[in-house]
């Protein structure tokens, strides 16, 4: 079958390093030591990894193009004492090739008249919140999502170096609450970090706040129900690229597939190694286009 690991290795390191990405995030990884971190790193990437408590044998884990940027600084915690869920928080370094530097230089001298540094860092926060799907589940993400963001904020106003921020993750929050009210969404877009969530533009670029995100970000059967069994489909949106509107500019992005791509089987299947599809966004800085960098969730 598709569904064991020895079949889905392969192809979730082929999705993960298509396209190329310079920064990836990866939640409920496990087998971080035995097969992420040598494969990805004999590719170029290195890496850091936050486990779960015990039992649990997954965390959440970044990595990044080791010959773009340069690792200043990390930090990874429990959500809250209690908890098992984990974050890790990274600060990455543009490593500036001496001709580029050059170019940068020119630039800057308009930029610095405008009163604005030039962001060489990126400020990166990764997470997997509780999975529960109910209004209690939604109140302690949303207590987990403050504890991250009071974190990020506290790591972006004592970042020695001009940065953007993003913040990824499989949050298991949905933008528009259906069965109980949505909050962790919100939360994040009215944070003073001024972060937007990339799948939440529309096609003409204009901003569509939670009505823009896609249909689903992850696609799964639940038992036998295409068979008249008592599973379900579990649709969801719970996954997403956040970065600063401020600083960004979104170049382009990895669209989801459609309902009939995915097929009747769902996720994980040769086709999708993975039950949650990959996000994936190449952005620009807008006040010069010195750092350029895509980014890849999944």
């Amino acid at each position: 079958g598709c569904l064991p690991w020895g079949a889905r290795k392969e192809p979730l390191l082929e999705e993960i390093t298509r396209h190329t990405p310079d920064i990836v995030c990866l939640q409920e990884c496990d087998k971080y030591e035995e097969w992420f971190l040598p494969e990805l790193e004999s590719r170029g990437y290195s890496g850091k990894f936050a486990k779960k408590k015990d039992p649990a044998r997954d965390g959440c884990a970044v990595f990044y193009n080791r010959q773009k940027f340069r690792l200043r600084s990390h930090q990874q915690f429990n959500l809250r004492e209690t908890d098992t869920q984990v974050g890790v928080i990274v600060l990455l370094e543009l490593i500036i090739k001496e001709q580029a530097s050059e170019d940068c230089e020119s630039r800057d001298s308009k930029v610095l008249e405008l009163g604005l540094a030039p962001p060489t860092s990126v400020l990166l926060a990764t997470t997997h919140l509780k999975a529960t799907k109910s209004q209690e589940g939604e109140l302690t993400r949303q207590e987990q999502m403050a504890f991250l963001l009071q974190k990020l904020e506290l790591a972006s106003t004592e970042c020695p170096l001009p940065h953007v921020v993003m913040l990824a993750g499989d949050l298991n929050a949905s933008p528009i609450g259906s069965k109980y009210k949505s909050l962790v969404y919100p939360d994040i877009e009215k944070h003073s970090l001024g972060l937007r969530s990339v799948y939440s533009l529309l096609q003409n670029g204009s901003e569509g706040g939670a009505k823009g995100e896609p249909e689903f970000t992850t696609f799964k059967i639940r038992g036998d129900s295409w068979n008249g069994g008592s599973g379900g489909v579990a649709k969801h949106t719970i996954d997403y690229i956040f970065y600063s509107k401020e600083m960004l500019v979104p170049t382009r992005r990895l669209e989801i597939p459609s309902e009939e791509e995915v097929g009747k089987d769902g996720t994980p299947s040769f086709k999708y190694p993975s039950d949650h599809f990959a996000l994936m966004a190449e952005f620009e800085v807008r006040v010069n286009n010195c750092l350029k960098l895509s980014f890849k969730n999944l």
